[in-house]
């Protein structure tokens, strides 16, 4: 089974010639630059090592950042880490249930499918040297 296990495993994985994101394979180093797999919003610093950077099409990459936000600031609030009002990405609304309840926060507009699907590209990308074929069928199933 491939595996990722030393430092020189990780930094093989930042020569791909392709985009794990579309698949297409680099015509030179215009447009090109690294993602991290999954990104780095979703992690503590410390949970980042050795990080996964995978090469990745400029656009392609930049077409992810609002989700990025997104998801790292969900999981932020988990931890206990409130965004301010400036910086606020997700998608709040608060609701009285039914019943005499205290009122329920709810988030809307998180792809998490998207997300999840998105890190399984990569991470096949990284393990078997190619590309996720655009229609390969998943059964992401989320937690929410």
């Amino acid at each position: 089974m491939p595996e990722l296990s030393s430092q020189s495993d990780f930094r093989k994985v930042q020569e791909l010639p392709f985009c794990y994101l579309c698949g297409l394979t680099f015509t030179g180093r215009s447009g090109q630059n690294r993602d991290h797999v999954p990104p780095k919003a979703i992690f503590a610093k410390a949970d980042r090592t050795p990080p996964l950077t995978l090469p990745v099409h400029e656009a392609c990459n930049k077409a992810q950042s609002e989700r990025d936000k997104v998801i790292g600031q969900l999981l932020a609030v988990q931890h206990g880490r409130i965004p301010t009002q400036r910086d606020l990405h997700l998608q709040v609304q608060v609701t009285q249930p039914a019943e005499s309840g205290p009122p329920m926060a709810l988030l809307t507009g998180i792809n998490l499918h998207a997300a999840i699907g998105r890190w399984v590209r990569g991470f096949h990308a990284a393990l078997y040297g190619q590309p996720l074929p655009n229609n390969t069928p998943n059964n992401i199933h989320s937690p929410f």
